[in-house]
């Protein structure tokens, strides 16, 4: 559970694909119903199928209140603080005031669910969306990313890989974050996201290694190397992924790539695990050649 920890919300932590699908065995996962938003990459809302358009939301601040609640689809958010958030430098009573005809306009937007009532969740100062007819990729990426990390279920083998590729067709690209508001918490939420979808790349990538999948594990790593570079953890898994399926090129650029990017960013060194790891892999097969020759 060492993985988990890294994905607290405490102060101090510093293109269009295919419709989202049912995840295996996690619990929780239904059928995608009446609104469908996605936040990985890009914010979008569709309705039935259809994409609700930019006119339909009248104003942006429909679409950032929609993601801020879909971000926290298992429990609601009081006024005072998506009024903070949305609108950190108008003073409060405008604030309020521009919420509730936000809140307006979001009830429009999304419409009604298909037995009458709204998508919109409203209980005394408190707002939140219908999660029985809201679907977001974000929820989603985190029901799996729980099976995997969590491994409630005891996910192994080809099942593990199998999660870990979903959750890498879910992640279109970093959590959207909204212009015009207090991006603190979006961008608490972007890192812990990326966290997780890290160590889920790295999770599934040394599971394919097991299965003995190559193509799985090289598939996995480079959709994590995309994402981040810098985590060593990361470009370990990936230069013994490499290894096993003997691209010693990619194994030395990569190392390449991670000094030159410490020397760059951090005026640092690879850690000596790093350091030992390539060194096994390539300067030592690189002596074993040069003895037998």
């Amino acid at each position: 559970m060492r993985e988990l920890s890294r994905y607290s919300l405490r102060d101090d932590f510093e293109g269009e694909g295919e419709r989202l699908f049912q995840a295996g065995d996690a619990e929780g996962v239904d059928v995608i119903g009446h609104i469908e938003i996605r936040m990985f990459g890009a914010f979008r809302a569709e309705r039935d199928g259809f994409p609700i358009t930019d006119k339909m939301w009248r104003r942006k601040k429909a679409a950032t209140l929609a993601e801020r609640l879909a971000l926290g689809m298992d429990a609601l958010v009081d006024r005072e603080t998506l009024a903070m958030e949305l609108w950190p430098h108008a003073e409060f009573n405008s604030a309020r005031n521009n919420l509730y005809s936000t809140i307006s306009r979001l009830r429009s937007a999304l419409g009604p669910t298909p037995d009458g009532k709204s998508c919109v969740l409203i209980q005394n100062e408190c707002i939140g969306l219908n999660g029985d007819y809201v679907k977001t990729d974000v929820r989603l990426f985190d029901q799996i990313s729980r099976e995997v990390l969590g491994n409630r279920t005891g996910a192994r083998g080809p099942h593990l890989i199998e999660l870990c590729l979903k959750i890498e067709q879910l992640y279109a690209g970093p959590l959207y974050v909204p212009n015009g508001c207090n991006p603190t918490y979006f961008l608490r939420m972007r890192r812990i996201m990326e966290s997780k979808y890290i160590d889920c790349m790295i999770r599934g990538a040394n599971a394919a290694l097991e299965e003995n999948d190559l193509q799985s594990a090289v598939w996995l790593v480079e959709s994590g190397l995309r994402q981040e570079t810098a985590r060593e953890d990361m470009v370990r898994c990936a230069m013994r992924v490499y290894g096993a399926a003997g691209r010693r090129r990619d194994i030395v650029e990569l190392y390449s790539g991670h000094m030159h990017h410490l020397r760059e960013q951090v005026n640092g060194v690879p850690e000596p695990e790093t350091r030992r790891l390539y060194e096994r892999l390539v300067e030592g097969r690189l002596n074993r050649v040069l003895v037998e020759r």
